[in-house]
């Protein structure tokens, strides 16, 4: 993504075998097998797996939008229609595939690969927060369990507006307390291994960037 772009991330659902990773495209999960445990808990705080695993259709409670958001997730693609009227159906396909006979399923993915036949849903989700950005508030946890359990629970604008951190008691620094209301950020340079940002404020500030975990 070049210098001044605002990168973004996919949500891929039953593209492959599990629903989060593709290839070519930068997604929540990553590659799966290979991200960190706590990148993981976070997923499984978004997903219900076994749902999304199912042969029946996609409920609003099989994913956490507000979490997904907060992710930079901005567009979907999927096998199975999503029941989010806050989300902006782009592209449908003319029959549900994974309706379908085994057959049907290889007639469409013949007729999908070698002409201009769509099998997927992709929705464009204006939710979606920026890969960094400022946040008011912070709001503090003991443990990490507390801190994950907390922000799936919490609404887009609570998770918009505050930073959600482990702080332990007694802990020898006192937590941030941004008071910053002038804030700018600028994307320098953005790839694989380096992010470069140019910041500027008027205070304390505290500045969210959205990265999964890679080795």
């Amino acid at each position: 993504i070049a210098a001044g772009k605002k990168p973004f991330r996919v949500g891929p659902y039953y593209l492959y075998s599990l629903p989060l990773p593709a290839y070519g495209i930068e997604t929540i999960g990553g590659w799966y097998p290979f991200i960190g445990t706590r990148i993981r808990h976070y997923l499984d705080a978004v997903n219900n797996y076994e749902s999304l695993d199912s042969v029946g259709e996609i409920t609003q409670t099989d994913f956490n939008l507000s979490l997904l958001s907060l992710a930079n997730v901005k567009y979907f693609v999927s096998f199975k229609p999503l029941p989010r009227d806050d989300l902006q159906l782009l592209v449908a396909p003319a029959e549900n595939s994974w309706k379908l006979s085994t057959a049907g399923k290889l007639d469409l993915a013949l007729r999908y690969n070698f002409s201009d036949t769509n099998k997927y849903y992709i929705y464009q989700n204006p939710h979606a927060f920026p890969r960094f950005f400022f946040t008011p508030g912070v709001r503090l946890f003991e443990s990490q369990e507390d801190l994950l359990t907390a922000m799936a629970e919490a609404d887009i604008e609570t998770l918009r507006n505050n930073a959600f951190l482990t702080w332990p008691p007694g802990a020898s620094e006192p937590p941030p307390d941004p008071s910053s209301s002038a804030q700018h950020i600028e994307l320098v340079e953005y790839g694989a291994d380096r992010l470069v940002l140019k910041v500027a404020t008027d205070g304390r500030s505290f500045l969210v960037v959205t990265n999964n975990y890679s080795p």
